[in-house]
This record gives C-alpha cells, structure tokens and sequence, in this order.
C-alpha cells in the first residue's frame, strides 16, 4: 500500500493509537522499576545488606529473581520451581561425583567462564584507557565498529562450524518508509 493512498486523518489516529499504548505501556513499567527498587531496599533493610562502608544498602546483594520465585510460590500457589531446580542441582553434583568425564567437562566449563569474565574485563579496562587519551565519544564509535567487525567474525566462525546464522532482514524499505511517515505526520526535526 502506498503511504500517499492513506488518510491523513486516518494516519494520524493509527499512530497516535499506538503512541499512547506504547507511552501506557512506558509508565507501567517505569512503575514496576520503581516498586522493585523499593522491594530491593526493604529487603536489604530488613537483612540488613550493607555496602562496605556499613551505612549504604547494597542492593546488588538483594536477588530479585530468587524473590520473584518466592513470591509466585506465596502469592500465586504456583509451583515450588525452587524445590525443583534444588533437585536438578542436586542430580548434576551426583553425575559430576560419580563421572569424572562429567567433572572434566564441569572443570574446563568453569576455565571457560573465568577465561570469558577476565576477556570482557579486560574490554572494560580496554576502553577506560582509550578514554584517557581520546574523547569518549570517539571511544564509544570505535567500540561500536568494534562490535560490528566482531558480529560479522561471529558469523563467519558459526558459518564455518555449520551452524545456521540468523541474517536480519534487510530493514531499509521500513526506515525509509518510518521517514515517509514522520514526514507525512509532520514530526520531522
């Protein structure tokens, strides 16, 4: 259909439709992020979670995720996945305990985990010293460049192992016609 066969009228109340749910949806969860923050602290309040200096909460040592079950398991008579997930944890230390191939593959797993946290650190790092003799911004377009060049290396790798890559669609007919749109609705600038 060509953007030009459509009311303008008609337009206009489509996107400000959509609009309004999307701008509805933003302040139900800005809301949520909020009444989490606040659960986070009484619970750091209550446990008495602490940063190092001994007068800050540490809502980092607060996990939301773990409360969540808790809370479906309390709220909503759901079902107790704690317990489960405890019994899955419990089978996987047996078959590392009775298997050492199991335990061999736990142990370079593990290697590999530490390997990857020290590697993303180190980007970190990487990037913090960039900054010191660089602007940041000029930084963060190079990180950027970086990334693509590393996606595009990603997908090579996994082309060549024969796995399957996701190839995004080609987005360029919706951004051209997303500046249609915006021109058409005047919200240009």
């Amino acid at each position: 259909m060509n953007i030009n066969e459509i009311d303008n009228k008609q337009l206009s109340g489509a996107y400000e439709s959509l609009l309004n749910s999307k701008e509805e949806a933003l302040l139900i969860e800005m809301d949520r992020k909020e009444v989490e923050k606040e659960v986070k602290e009484e619970i750091a309040s209550k446990k008495q979670l602490y940063k190092k200096d001994g007068t800050t909460l540490d809502l980092g040592k607060v996990k939301l995720s773990t409360f969540k079950k808790a809370m479906d398991i309390h709220l909503n008579g759901g079902p107790n996945t704690v317990e489960a997930e405890l019994e899955l944890l419990e089978d996987y230390i047996v078959d590392m305990k009775n298997d050492s191939v199991v335990l061999g593959r736990a142990k370079t797993l593990q290697n590999k985990m530490i390997q990857e946290k020290e590697s993303k650190d180190l980007v970190k790092d990487t990037k913090e010293e960039l900054k010191t003799h660089l602007d940041s911004e000029i930084v963060e377009a190079l990180n950027i460049l970086a990334d693509l060049e590393i996606k595009h290396k990603k997908e090579k790798l996994e082309a060549d192992e024969g796995k399957e890559t996701k190839k995004k669609k080609d987005q360029s007919e919706i951004l051209d016609l997303v500046k249609k749109l915006k021109e058409k609705l005047g919200l240009m600038g």
